[in-house]
């Protein structure tokens, strides 16, 4: 990450240096909140691995669910940026927290229950939670002079694309029947997945020459998908193995200020 930020730099010092030299390049920094919507689907697999002699026949089972979260998310940044005329290139850094964890019930029978013959019905449990993602993008935008009234007299849209880890935990449980199986068995798994994203926004200035404000909508893919795993052992009577996996995506509006170091 260190390597891409500093080539980034030096990128930008040669495009503010060689190209725009009236305009030097300058660093940035920001604080940013919003609403991000989380979605996705969990998979849910659970499988006999010791049967006994009624379950031998009981094939993994295996349940999808949709289910959608919201909260807020809020995040700092900073960054290099360089002017030509117009045109304006940058690189940012960010770290971003979400207060996302709802907790999601729900239940399933396996292949033999469905079909009316031997088999377990459970109910169960997760909840994917993100601790905080640190990403890097590139920013490109074009200054406006606005002609409009209650605009302020230049604003900037621009684009930005870039790539993103975060800690991500995936917590599942299952309980079986409290009369005909009374066995639950749960598990936790965290993982650092990557994922690319891309949005675009305006930014406006305001009051001071070197603040301003940045409204903006980001597209995070699904990225590497989560699992985690955990197992009953109850002496071989069933044995069920149950693997839960998530690779949810993420849409997010936000509203940044940003104090510009030029």
């Amino acid at each position: 990450m260190c390597t891409k930020i500093t080539l980034s730099t030096l990128i930008l010092s040669a495009f503010a240096s060689s190209v725009c030299q009236a305009e030097p390049g300058y660093f940035l920094l920001g604080v940013s909140g919003g609403y991000a919507a989380r979605s996705s689907n969990v998979s849910a697999t659970v499988t006999y691995t010791n049967p006994a002699a009624q379950f031998a026949t009981i094939p993994p089972s295996n349940v999808i669910e949709d289910y959608d979260d919201n909260g807020p998310t809020y995040g700092v940044f900073a960054g290099y940026q360089a002017r030509c005329e117009n045109w304006l290139l940058g690189g940012e850094l960010s770290v971003d927290f979400e207060k996302i964890d709802e907790l999601h019930p729900f239940a399933f029978s396996d292949v033999g229950a469905a079909n009316g013959t031997n088999g377990l019905g459970w109910n169960g449990s997760f909840k994917y939670k993100r601790d905080y993602s640190i990403g890097f993008s590139l920013r490109m935008g074009y200054e406006f002079e606005s002609l409009m009234l209650f605009v302020p007299p230049v604003y900037l849209p621009y684009l930005r694309a870039g790539v993103e880890m975060s800690k991500d935990t995936l917590e599942a449980t299952y309980q079986g029947n409290n009369v005909v199986y009374p066995f639950s068995t749960s598990s936790t798994y965290r993982k650092w997945p990557y994922r690319f994203f891309a949005g675009a926004g305006c930014e406006f200035p305001i009051l001071n020459p070197h603040a301003s404000i940045r409204f903006e909508y980001l597209y995070h893919s699904s990225g590497q998908t989560v699992e985690t795993q955990s197992s009953i052992i109850d002496n071989g009577i069933v044995n069920p193995t149950f693997n839960t996996a998530m690779d949810p995506i993420i849409q997010s509006v936000k509203i940044a200020l940003v104090w510009n170091l030029n």
